[in-house]
């Protein structure tokens, strides 16, 4: 068995998306002959929490927990929030803001760089180091965001020359939040030489997609997709029934980007003119949205139909998507949307539920639906688009010819799989 050293901010018992990717590699990895140690934040700054997947560690994975310098909890007092739980992206929008709530988004976009969890980096450094005298390890890999994990692996390799992955779960530089946050010329100038520096020096680079490989191929030696994927495991809970009801729900977090005013305006007008559709309609968020969602689907007379599920555990979250007669997907909608694959839509695919996909035509997301034959992506303003997906989805619930795909029935984008190619990868470079 071959030892790899794994560099995460986000572990359980911390929730959420950011989590899963590197638990199921480290569930997966000694099947290929890699054994990792994980190095990780004690008591880190989460969006959420998720006390069921710490059942998930593999009971022989040696987990090592660091301290860290936490500013979220300065950040939230500016904000007027207790505690140092980061939030989600709220920035944006029409939504009024108080000079604090400015002062802090100015402070988390030009002072902390790259991200607020830089404070980690001298501490996850000197445990690694630490463990490089207790055992020989052959690789190292560090996962982002927070992209200051990087910066880690980055120091780590100057002083070992030990051979190293850099996985890159969303963009560094050219991330979406970028296009929100009060950014300042000259930060953007140092984020870009940190990533900059992070390529050149890293033996390989891992991303969630082929658009991220197309930005990054020239710009580092050697640069492959691993897709987030589904675990099967996670997929033995029962459906979370909709009481009768034809349910639209979308699983995670609903930020800025992803609102399409669209959607909410074809839904109102389906609910006057359709009166079996407005009596039978519900629309779930489980989760959260942006502000700004909340006052579009107040302005399209939707609230009445609307119920807001905060965070459920993983678990839960699947039982929810196995349930759903429509599962809303959103590309979210910047600069560099075709890239964007979520974690979410694997396991969308995987429920076998049916899904409502908005976004670019030509994006990745498209073109994994596309592979999985599943439904086609619709433009983000296509209103006929959207009204006739519904219609014929809630016509054939009620026949009782809901389209029902099969679970867990796409072997090339299991967890398992996905953890092969980074396997491979890991024995290609050392």
């Amino acid at each position: 068995m071959r030892h790899a050293l794994v560099l995460t901010y986000y572990f359980p018992p911390a929730g959420g998306v950011a989590v899963q990717r590197i638990l199921k590699f480290c569930k997966y990895l000694p099947e290929f002959g890699w054994k990792p140690t994980i190095v990780t934040v004690d008591s880190g700054s989460y969006i959420f929490t998720d006390e069921t997947l710490v059942r998930q560690v593999p009971p022989d994975l040696n987990v090592h927990y660091t301290s860290s310098i936490e500013p979220f909890r300065l950040y939230n007092m500016l904000r007027g929030v207790k505690g140092k739980n980061m939030p989600t992206l709220s920035v944006g929008g029409t939504t009024k803001k108080s000079w604090l709530q400015k002062v802090a988004e100015f402070l988390r976009a030009n002072i902390f760089i790259p991200d607020a969890r830089v404070g980690w980096v001298p501490y996850a450094v000197s445990q690694s180091l630490k463990l490089f005298h207790e055992k020989k390890f052959e690789a190292l890999i560090t996962t982002g965001p927070p992209h200051s994990t990087h910066l880690a692996g980055l120091k780590i390799k100057n002083k070992t020359g030990i051979k190293w992955v850099a996985d890159f779960r969303d963009p560094w530089t050219k991330n979406m939040i970028n296009e929100y946050l009060p950014r300042l010329s000259v930060v953007n100038r140092i984020e870009k030489k940190m990533e900059e520096s992070v390529l050149r020096h890293a033996d390989a680079v891992t991303v969630v997609g082929k658009g991220m490989v197309s930005d990054f191929i020239n710009r580092t030696s050697r640069v492959i997709a691993i897709h987030n994927g589904y675990d099967e495991d996670d997929f033995h809970v029962g459906a979370i029934s909709t009481a009768g009801y034809f349910m639209m729900r979308h699983v995670g977090n609903l930020i800025l980007p992803m609102n399409v005013p669209v959607l909410w305006q074809t839904l109102s007008e389906l609910r006057q003119s359709n009166r079996q559709f407005k009596e039978k309609f519900r629309l779930e968020f489980i989760g959260s949205y942006h502000p700004q969602t909340a006052l579009d689907l107040e302005k399209y007379n939707l609230k009445d139909c609307t119920t807001l599920i905060p965070f459920v555990s993983h678990r839960d979250a699947i039982g929810y998507m196995k349930g759903a007669e429509l599962l809303l997907f959103v590309v979210p909608n910047y600069t560099n949307r075709n890239w964007v694959i979520t974690g979410k839509i694997f396991e969308y695919i995987a429920s076998g539920s049916a899904i409502m996909p908005l976004g670019p035509a030509d994006s990745d997301a498209a073109e994994i639906l596309a592979s999985s034959g599943r439904e086609k992506m619709i433009d983000y303003e296509d209103a006929a688009g959207m009204k006739k997906h519904i219609i014929d989805i809630f016509e054939k619930w009620q026949r009782g010819d809901l389209p029902k795909y099969a679970v867990c029935a796409y072997p090339q984008y299991s967890r398992k799989n996905q953890t092969k190619i980074l396997a491979e990868l890991l024995n290609e470079i050392t």
